[in-house]
């Protein structure tokens, strides 16, 4: 059986996967955002589909976000994990006004595992750790 401390591992890389290019999330997922009149967004990798309701749907950006909960299951996988042993996988995507273009994000990862225990890792566009009282209050 894993060690729950590797949640810790899977919660790290989803968010640097998740604002590198071979996500395939940005520019769609900025598009989206600013066609629905926000600059945050969640993601819920455990739902059937991850596409936020709040969004306005594009295609690419459906289909990256299909792909993201393969590989976040495939990350959990090479953990000793299944998406079975978590009570939630969000990631949130925000756009800061610095951001003049549509491939930089912040994104914070959280991992509730069914014991309660919460893992978080935010990065910025650039895969740097930063700390989450940076992120856009809402």
């Amino acid at each position: 059986m894993a060690t729950h401390k590797r949640l810790n591992s899977v919660c790290h890389s989803i968010a640097h996967h998740a604002v590198s290019s071979l996500s395939y999330l940005h520019p769609h997922i900025r598009q989206a955002c600013r066609l629905s009149n926000l600059n945050v967004v969640t993601v819920h990798l455990l739902a059937e589909n991850p596409y936020p309701h709040n969004l306005q749907h594009l295609q690419p950006l459906s289909m990256a976000l299909a792909s993201l909960k393969v590989k976040f299951n495939e990350i959990l996988s090479s953990e000793g994990f299944s998406m079975t042993e978590l009570d939630s996988a969000t990631l949130r995507f925000e756009f800061e006004p610095k951001f003049t273009d549509d491939f930089s994000s912040n994104c914070f990862a959280q991992i509730v595992s069914k014991s309660g225990k919460t893992y978080e890792h935010f990065v910025d566009c650039l895969g740097h750790s930063i700390k989450p009282e940076t992120s856009i209050k809402l």
